[in-house]
C-alpha cells in the first residue's frame, strides 16, 4: 500500500508540471504527457482502491532503448526545472526484456527520480544502455548523474528497505521490488559527495540473442 501510495505521488508530480507548462501555447507534448500520466494514475489508483484486483497487462519482450526513447518526455518532466536528461541508448535491438510495460517505466521514472533529488540545476542526469555476455546474455540499464562516482562503493541489492541509511527512500525500494520480480540484479554505486550511478541487469526475454554484446 505504501509503495502504491509512492507511485500516486510520483505521477502527480508529473502531471503539476505538465499543467503548469499547459498555460502557454504550442504545448500539445506536454498536454500528451499529462494524458499519459493521468491514465497510468487511473491504473494504480484502482489497484490501490482495490488491492485484491490482479496486474491486467500481460508481460510481453519489450525492447529497453525504445522504451527509454518513449519515455523520454515524462523523465524530462518528472525531474525539477534546470535539470536536464541525456540518452545513450547502445543495447542491441534483440536485447529485450519480458515485462509489462508499467513495470519498466516504473523502475526507469524511479531511478531517473532518485538521480536527480540532489542535483543543483544545471545537473545532467544520463540513463544508458548496453547488451552485456558477462555472466550470461542481459540487458543494462544504468542511470547516473553528471559526475563520475569515485570512488566507487557498489553494492548488489537483492532486497531494498525504504529505511536504508543512504535515504533513497520508497523509489529505489520500488525498483528493487520490480527488479526481483523479473530476475534482475540491481547495484547501487555513491561517493561522499552524494553522486550516484544505479545499474540493473535484466535477463533478457526467452529466444532473444543480442549481437555484437559487451
Amino acid at each position: 500500500m505504501v509503495l502504491t501510495a509512492h507511485d500516486c505521488l510520483t505521477l502527480l508530480a508529473v502531471m503539476v508540471r505538465c499543467a503548469d507548462a499547459m498555460r502557454h501555447p504550442g504545448a500539445e507534448d506536454d498536454f500528451l504527457e499529462f494524458r499519459r500520466a493521468v491514465d497510468r494514475m487511473d491504473q494504480v489508483a484502482q489497484q490501490w482502491i482495490s488491492p485484491q484486483r490482479r496486474e491486467t497487462a500481460t508481460p510481453e519482450p519489450i525492447e529497453l532503448n525504445r522504451l527509454v526513447a518513449e519515455s523520454e518526455g515524462m523523465l524530462k518532466r518528472a525531474v525539477a526545472p534546470g535539470i536536464s536528461l541525456r540518452l545513450q541508448l547502445a543495447a542491441s535491438p534483440e536485447s529485450r526484456v519480458r515485462a509489462r510495460r508499467w513495470d519498466l517505466e516504473r523502475i526507469v521514472l524511479n531511478l531517473v527520480l532518485n538521480t536527480a533529488r540532489t542535483m543543483a540545476a544545471g545537473g545532467i542526469v544520463a540513463v544508458e544502455t548496453a547488451s552485456m555476455q558477462d555472466g550470461g546474455p542481459s540487458v543494462r540499464l544504468i542511470v547516473s548523474d553528471s559526475g563520475a562516482v569515485s570512488p566507487r562503493s557498489a553494492r548488489v541489492i537483492p532486497r531494498f528497505s525504504a529505511s536504508t541509511e543512504h535515504g533513497s527512500g520508497l523509489g529505489l525500494a520500488a525498483v528493487a521490488q520490480l527488479v526481483q520480480r523479473l530476475n534482475g540484479v540491481l547495484q547501487f554505486e555513491s561517493d561522499s559527495e552524494r553522486r550516484t550511478r544505479i545499474q540493473v541487469d535484466f535477463p533478457l526475454a526467452p529466444g532473444d540473442a543480442p549481437r555484437n554484446a559487451a
